[in-house]
């Protein structure tokens, strides 16, 4: 199996493009890959955010596996961020990452703001609105 996941990386290797990366590790979730017997090889990744998580996902599952990782990567729901950091029940913490990133856009986090004032801020005034948020 772990022969199989080799050569599945090899293209992503030799041509790191997105498509590569995203095809890659389709191909690997449908193998169900076995975790490494060595323990300290693998990493518990989350990725939770405000928009579509799994392309990103895909991309930083992959470019870990070709650094000799084997990551297990939990990908949070479309815009679910706030209930899962919230809910000590949720499957971000059963999960129990050992990384976490979180990817939020700004319009999720500035509303109606970031259409009408944020794009005309001066750059102190960006500042404090990203402070204060």
């Amino acid at each position: 199996m772990i022969k199989k996941i080799d050569e599945l990386l090899e293209q992503a290797r030799t041509n790191p493009s997105y498509l590569n990366l995203w095809s890659t590790y389709k191909r690997i979730q449908q193998t169900n890959p076995p975790e490494p017997d060595d323990a300290s090889k693998v990493v518990r990744l989350a990725v939770i955010g405000s928009s579509t998580l799994e392309p990103l996902a895909a991309c930083v599952d992959i470019k870990t596996r070709l650094l000799g990782l084997f990551p297990v990567t939990f990908v949070g729901g479309f815009n679910t961020y706030r209930q899962e950091t919230l809910d000590s029940k949720s499957q971000l913490y059963a999960h129990k990452p050992d990384v976490v990133i979180l990817s939020v856009d700004a319009w999720s986090l500035l509303g109606q703001m970031f259409i009408a004032d944020f794009v005309r801020m001066s750059d102190d005034e960006r500042l404090a609105a990203v402070q204060s948020v």
